[in-house]
């Protein structure tokens, strides 16, 4: 016979309601609130205790050092830096609690039934330490296209020998400036960026000369202009403003709505540039691991104990570094890589559809339990919705990315991806709309492209299930509206 048994909760007393849990939550509101107040504080801070350890660390040469000194400075970069990130999370909160108290008032105090007025309010800035790599590649490839020695050596000699052979010659010192720059101050920016296994644009720094020709191919060259890009996000701006002042000049509250509507806009994009700074500074600590762990790689693989330098990127961190201090379960680092490796691969050969975003499991989690997949939300009448990131209407020719470092040119008007991640930010000029299948109007893709003015819908569920490379469809960023032209 099977016996069930059913957690039952016990009520709560009226002691612990009132004399535990209330004041524990009264307890959270204020240190809340006092993040909040110092939130300028902390976030200056965090980023003056960052750069003291990250500009030492950048300089080192993993490769002269052991991998048992290797393992003492990973221990001290934990203990100094990877354990120490408050500061995000705490802006994260605040940006998640202002932009929601924002979008209420732009709902309640300005008639916005789309709730897409505070997206427009949130354009044009700047200071954004995102979408500086995508206008820096904008620069660049206007200065190769203003000089025709030099767009003939991008576009007809091989890529792998373009950074070298651009680099020696002294015809080209201001494109080379602008190269060095972009590769010390964002060449660490990649697809997959908080994949260790990634490469970045410093370690092959020939895939930006594949996005410069990308540039200088496209069908609509407009698009790359950087001063018609940031009147379009002034404009963005300037239009979101003016709506929201003609709205709260009619308002005879007896609430100063003007003043604190703009206290809050103040703090929301606060709270935004913030929470992508911060994001740049994780990427500046996970490239400096990236260097150290492949340099742990080249020597295990040096003395015969992997096959491959990359092979260290089937192996967890704590087995590397027991290993390395003696003190592993097991000493096959070699069978061990080869066999997830295997594994790995079996996995990328899986033609079967995603799983659905929620599922149960029981029993044990890797048997008797099966995942159905997702189904991709119909489209009824070859229309799609989403959340609308940034305004605007664009009709034109969809392109289907699935990664950025294989695929090349610029075909369509119109992006679509599942997902993006801040080594996505350069191919953004070269479309004029943007679709993603997953995201908020928080994440990395919504922020940047509403920096950048490019209308842009995120949180499409099934897109690229039901859109396919070559379709034209209709986007309007405002109500994240996708209409799918039925005639194809």
């Amino acid at each position: 016979a099977s016996v069930s048994v059913e957690e039952q909760s016990e009520p709560i007393s009226f002691w612990r309601r009132w004399f535990v849990e209330f004041p524990a939550l009264l307890r959270l509101l204020a240190r809340s609130g006092w993040n909040f107040v110092r939130i300028r504080k902390i976030v200056h801070r965090f980023e003056q205790h960052f750069y003291h350890y990250h500009d030492q660390w950048e300089k080192i040469d993993f490769d002269s050092i052991t991998p048992h000194e290797l393992a003492r400075m990973y221990d001290r970069m934990e203990r100094k830096m990877l354990w120490n990130w408050k500061a995000p999370i705490i802006n994260d909160f605040y940006v998640m609690v202002f932009y929601g108290i924002l979008r209420k008032m732009c709902v309640s105090w300005c008639d916005d039934e789309a709730a897409s007025l505070q997206n427009g309010l949130l354009c044009g800035e700047g200071g954004l330490s995102s979408d500086e790599p995508a206008k820096l590649l904008m620069q660049m490839t206007q200065l190769v296209r203003e000089d025709k020695k030099l767009e003939d050596l991008v576009m007809n000699q091989p890529l792998e020998s373009l950074p070298e052979l651009i680099a020696k010659d002294r015809r080209f010192t201001e494109f080379n400036q602008l190269m060095a720059r972009y590769l010390d101050e964002f060449g660490l920016r990649c697809a997959n960026e908080l994949k260790l296994e990634s490469y970045s644009y410093r370690e092959h720094p020939h895939r930006l000369y594949q996005l410069i020709r990308d540039y200088l191919i496209a069908k609509d060259a407009p698009l790359f202009d950087l001063e018609a890009i940031e009147q379009r996000e002034r404009d963005l701006r300037r239009t979101a403003e003016r709506q929201v002042n003609e709205k709260l000049s009619q308002s005879h509250s007896w609430l100063p709505r003007r003043w604190l509507f703009r206290w809050v806009l103040s703090n929301t994009r606060l709270g935004v540039r913030n929470r992508e700074n911060m994001r740049f500074a994780r990427t500046r600590i996970y490239g400096i691991l990236r260097r150290m762990l492949r340099s742990v790689g080249q020597q295990l693989a040096d003395q015969g104990i992997l096959d491959d330098r990359e092979d260290i990127f089937y192996l967890t961190i704590d087995e590397v570094w027991s290993y390395v201090k003696g003190t592993a379960v097991t000493t096959d680092l070699r069978g061990l890589a080869s066999f997830r490796k295997t594994e790995y691969e079996a996995y990328r050969n899986e033609t079967a559809p995603p799983p659905a975003d929620r599922f149960e499991t029981c029993d044990l989690p890797y048997h008797g339990n099966s995942v159905a997949a997702g189904e991709a939300t119909s489209a009824s009448n070859g229309s799609l919705s989403g959340i609308g990131c940034c305004p605007g209407v664009v009709r034109g020719t969809v392109q289907v990315v699935n990664d950025p470092v294989s695929e090349s040119g610029f075909e369509g008007d119109i992006l679509v991806a599942e997902r993006t991640d801040p080594g996505w930010v350069p191919l953004y000029p070269a479309f004029s709309g943007i679709l993603v299948e997953r995201g908020s109007v928080l994440s990395h893709s919504a922020i940047v492209a509403r920096e950048m003015g490019i209308p842009t819908i995120v949180g499409i569920a099934g897109l690229t299930r039901q859109i396919k490379s070559g379709q034209r469809v209709v986007m309007d960023g405002h109500n994240g509206r996708v209409q799918i032209d039925s005639d194809q």
